[in-house]
């Protein structure tokens, strides 16, 4: 895996860039990134097929859908489980859990995405519930939340 797209996107000047999330885990992206660390963001909870061939297309369908308000269209993605859970996520090879994100942090990484746009409401929830509320307040707040 490579880091070129990502130095080429910083270099032509956008403030941050989403790091591909095959390389969440690539020590040699990540240190070559550090320096960068501060404008790379980072997803922490992806679904998608590592590898995924169609991974541009798909995220250029969403984002075209989204701005024309058609979020009716979806992407045929031959991958697609709308049955998709949080706890499923976890398990995923980019998963970067509660605990791993102090690491990334201590090397400049500041910048975290949660993913959420055309997942479940429910995944949505755990999602959130995860990564933003301690784990001793999660099931208060899970039941004040009616879905």
């Amino acid at each position: 895996m490579q880091t070129g797209g990502v130095l080429g996107e910083l270099e032509r000047g956008y403030l941050l860039v989403v790091l591909d999330y095959d390389l969440n885990h690539n020590e040699k992206a990540l240190r070559e990134l550090e320096p960068y660390a501060g404008r790379i963001e980072l997803l922490v909870n992806e679904v998608c097929t590592p590898d995924c061939p169609r991974r541009a297309e798909h995220y250029a369908q969403q984002s075209r859908a989204q701005l024309e308000f058609d979020v009716k269209d979806l992407f045929p993605c031959p991958n697609a489980n709308p049955n998709k859970t949080f706890e499923e996520c976890t398990k995923r090879p980019a998963f970067i859990s509660n605990d791993a994100i102090g690491s990334y942090i201590e090397r400049g990484f500041v910048n975290f995405k949660i993913a959420g746009r055309g997942m479940p409401m429910q995944y949505v929830l755990d999602a959130y519930l995860y990564f933003l509320v301690k784990e001793e307040k999660r099931e208060f707040v899970r039941k004040k939340i009616r879905l």
